[in-house]
């Protein structure tokens, strides 16, 4: 009996830290998997309690649980098993889990689960080479929460979706030496959206060709700068292979960049025109979206801009629907233009001042600016109407 209880390893952890450590880690590990070791998390004891480390073998996402472990306490753990279990059992102070070989019990108030299984801990990789270099790497800067989380709600609408192109299915960030400015960009070859902001302490080291973030990590660190309470601050460490962005002092995503060369987007960015509009952007939004209702679901898709002295008209080229909006114009600015209602609506739920309008051509890519935020540019490509 004494060899049984010596060889147990016990650890008492949070439970509401545990409850959100858990759903960070399930947001990285898929439910149903090929590869069952990238099914679960893994619970590592560490001297403030515990971390919970989870991977898809492309992104590490780790997060701090406050608690109390025995020296040496490490537990693989069903990720999406145990999140559901803490989704529905009562609140208590904390989840107390004891392992004894390949048997692991969770006990949540009077409530044991047992989550034993055969895979080794050992087996978890968290030995990789990319992740070797990232720890090495003494590439590192300071962003607020706050420009980050901006920089994300609005770049992350145009990464392209399309696999063939990989090398856009991301945000590209470098550091512009010409403009002295940090550049975070993504584009799916219809649109482009340029975030563009003073580059903090360290960041000019960042590559001038650029590091591309995958999608699915900067999906991932915007979900965790919403989340309430989230640090103001962020640590970004680059190496050539991969990137870390610590999250206040508790959680840690590091992930793979992806291998490949974006494109020079300064070609297609166009320059301010002559022909130049402005108009209040909610209620252009508005506008649109009362218009763009008649081709929802079906249909190109295409909106006509109407641009006339002091109005702005909107007109669905599948629907029989039209409305106006007040502009401003530079002098007798008269166009017409066709472009991609939803891309135009995306656009404008991020602006948060007056929507500022170049366009050179009907048929050039036209230049939208925020009055609010001169960090912003997007451009859209236009449509034949």
């Amino acid at each position: 009996m004494n060899a049984i209880v010596s060889a147990q390893l016990t650890a008492s952890l949070d439970f509401a830290g545990l409850k959100a450590a858990t759903a960070n880690a399930c947001k990285v590990v898929e439910k149903r998997n090929a590869v069952p070791i990238f099914a679960h998390m893994l619970i590592k004891g560490r001297p403030y309690g515990a971390q919970i480390i989870a991977t898809d073998d492309d992104i590490f996402t780790s997060t701090g649980v406050h608690g109390e472990s025995a020296d040496g306490f490490e537990a693989l753990v069903d990720a999406h098993r145990l999140k559901d279990i803490l989704s529905t059992a009562d609140a208590v102070e904390s989840v107390n889990f004891t392992r004894d070989g390949d048997r692991l019990v969770a006990a949540i108030g009077s409530v044991n689960f047992i989550l034993g299984h055969a895979i080794e801990v050992s087996d978890f990789p968290v030995k990789q080479e990319w992740l070797g270099q990232l720890s090495k790497s003494d590439l590192s800067f300071k962003m607020s929460g706050a420009d980050m989380r901006r920089m994300l709600e609005t770049v992350s609408i145009a990464i392209s979706t399309e696999e063939t192109r990989y090398y856009l299915n991301g945000i590209c960030m470098r550091f512009a030496e010409h403009e002295n400015e940090l550049h975070f960009v993504a584009t799916d070859g219809h649109r482009m959206v340029r975030f563009a902001m003073e580059p903090p302490a360290g960041a000019e080291r960042v590559s001038q060709s650029g590091v591309i973030i995958p999608r699915k990590t900067a999906t991932e660190l915007h979900r965790l700068l919403k989340r309430k309470g989230c640090s103001d601050e962020i640590t970004i460490t680059v190496s050539a292979t991969g990137v870390a962005f610590l999250v206040g002092d508790d959680v840690l995503i590091e992930s793979k960049l992806v291998d490949g060369t974006f494109p020079d987007y300064g070609r297609v960015m166009p320059s301010r025109s002559t022909n130049r509009a402005s108009a209040n952007a909610t209620k252009m939004l508005k506008a649109l979206e009362t218009a763009s209702m008649a081709i929802k679901g079906s249909g190109s898709g295409v909106v006509r801009l109407n641009f006339t002295a002091g109005k702005l008209a909107f007109t669905c080229v599948d629907g029989d629907a039209s409305t106006t909006t007040e502009v401003e114009t530079n002098g007798t600015f008269e166009m017409e233009a066709g472009f991609n209602g939803r891309y135009l609506i995306e656009l404008l739920k991020g602006v948060r001042g007056s929507v500022e309008i170049d366009l050179a051509d009907p048929s050039m890519p036209a230049r939208f600016t925020d009055s609010l935020d001169d960090r912003l540019t997007f451009v859209l490509m236009p449509l034949r109407v």
